[in-house]
């Protein structure tokens, strides 16, 4: 029997992975293949497991990367090849995104789907220039039209006269080509030329951009401004004169920042910075991959030969609770062992499991653990460190030295997967390991003259020298808020 995989036609929201939602962003992480559109954020395809294949089938003005009917095939093809594949689509795959034909062809090829919703960018892009598709006593109803048709002028295929008489907004998707047409085609049919209008051109990106005009004037201005470029949307109505934006600007607005790590720390990171206004991507290149699992069986089913379990990151703790819980224990049989972390984020993490660090550097370095360590231990405890395989020897290199008995051994190996090479010109670039910016560097990526490095600790900084980046700065504590601090300061001289 012919293996037939399972479909996901998904929606991704409009251009940033923001507001994307929980359930595409964790199909992208585990499916097998994802075929995707030109309008998606670019930063979604870091986010898919090692392995996944990315397609790119992109249609934007003038230039189609692949023919409906070729995506189609393709589809079909990729479900007998992978168990899983997603059909990523900005915006929603239902409005003007050919979702329906995809469906169609999957129903008759009997491949099993499942169509997933988006955020349409007929109303969010609108929405994050300020301008509401609907508004009480103004604009009861909205009607979202094609800018693009098949064959033909649009003002010979779509109802224009009918448009005019609405008394709603109207939205226009694809139609900045035919912008003149659109226009003289809604006063022609009898809507008031003095009508406000709006071109918003990349919308709810960084460099999003709104042209407010007359419906009179709204083509002339357009082609005189070099901003209004595609993707761009067309909203015709009163509801285009209002400007509902905050005007409050917060300590890192207009600042763009980057961040290189795992998915984990590259979201954290993120919405911390975002939070202070900064503009934030993503790329979560150092993908986890666990190792040592029959290993990690064998250490808990002897944790009473030691005193002491130390956790060096985030990912240690979550793979040895995974392990732990799986295996039937519970917290009780950690009742006679004392708990050190590398640093506070690691304990508050540690806390998640109901459990309370016993012991904390001030500094959050290997060096100031092991240091620590020492201090706290004589050489009849007996210590046990499940690591990174990739991780760094000061720990082992402190305890050796003062004669301490541990075992350590690698619960996860760090993978670098980085398909898209690029040249960060962001103002701030942030790297969470000496691991993630060697994998960075090495997998082809360059950073602008202007851009400043911004690393989590001493080995990081290290590292960076190693591959000679000047432009670097070491954070003040080797933690997200200790980065924060350090941009802030680098920016406002402000503190939090």
């Amino acid at each position: 029997m012919e293996n037939r995989g399972f479909v996901y036609i998904a929606g991704s929201g409009p251009a940033q992975k923001d507001y994307m939602t929980l359930k595409v962003y964790a199909i992208l992480q585990s499916c097998d293949c994802v075929i995707y559109d030109a309008l998606i954020d670019d930063e979604l395809l870091s986010h898919t497991k090692v392995g996944c294949e990315k397609i790119y089938v992109g249609k934007v003005a003038g230039t189609h990367y692949a023919t409906q009917d070729e995506i189609n095939a393709l589809l079909i093809q990729k479900a007998k090849e992978y168990p899983v594949v997603l059909r990523l689509k900005g915006g929603d795959p239902f409005v003007f995104g050919r979702g329906g034909e995809e469906a169609e062809a999957l129903i008759s090829a009997g491949i099993d789907f499942e169509l997933i919703p988006g955020v349409s960018s007929a109303i969010s892009v609108p929405e994050m220039a300020g301008i509401p598709v609907t508004h009480r006593g103004v604009a009861r109803s909205f009607t979202v039209v094609t800018g693009h048709v098949r064959a033909g002028r649009i003002d010979e295929e779509i109802n224009f006269h009918a448009l005019a008489h609405t008394g709603g907004t109207l939205v226009f998707l694809m139609g900045l080509h035919s912008i003149e047409l659109i226009t003289n085609a809604l006063i022609e049919e009898g809507m008031d030329p003095e009508t406000p209008a709006a071109v918003i051109s990349n919308g709810t990106r960084e460099n999003a951009y709104t042209l407010r005009a007359s419906l009179k004037d709204l083509a002339h201005r357009v082609h005189e401004d070099p901003r209004c470029v595609t993707p761009a949307i067309i909203v015709v109505g009163e509801t285009s004169d209002y400007h509902f934006l905050s005007h409050y600007k917060r300590p890192l607005s207009g600042i763009s920042v980057s961040s290189v790590g795992t998915d984990d720390f590259t979201n954290r990171m993120g919405a911390l910075l975002k939070h202070y206004g900064a503009a934030c991507h993503t790329k979560p290149i150092v993908k986890i991959q666990p190792v040592g699992e029959e290993r990690l069986k064998e250490e808990l089913a002897s944790l009473e030969d030691y005193s002491m379990l130390v956790f060096t990151s985030r990912n240690t703790i979550r793979l040895f609770f995974d392990a732990f819980y799986s295996l039937g224990y519970d917290v009780r049989r950690l009742a006679s062992l004392k708990i050190a972390v590398i640093g506070e984020a690691t304990a508050t993490y540690l806390k998640q499991y109901h459990i309370q660090a016993d012991y904390v550097p001030e500094i959050y370095t290997s060096e100031a653990l092991g240091s620590l360590l020492v201090e706290v231990t004589s050489q009849k405890d007996h210590i046990l460190i499940p690591r990174a395989k990739k991780g760094n020897d000061v720990l082992r290199t402190v305890l050796s030295k003062a004669q301490r008995s541990f075992c350590e051994f690698p619960l996860y190996d760090t993978i670098i997967d980085d398909p898209h090479p690029s040249v960060c010109r962001d103002d701030y670039l942030i790297f969470a390991s000496s691991q993630g910016l060697k994998g960075y560097i090495e997998a082809g990526e360059t950073i602008s003259d202007q851009t400043k490095v911004i690393c989590i600790g001493p080995y990081t900084a290290k590292m960076a020298e190693r591959y000679h980046i000047r432009n670097w700065i070491l954070a003040k504590e080797a933690s997200r808020k200790g980065i924060l601090e350090t941009i802030l300061e680098e920016v406002t001289h402000a503190k939090i």
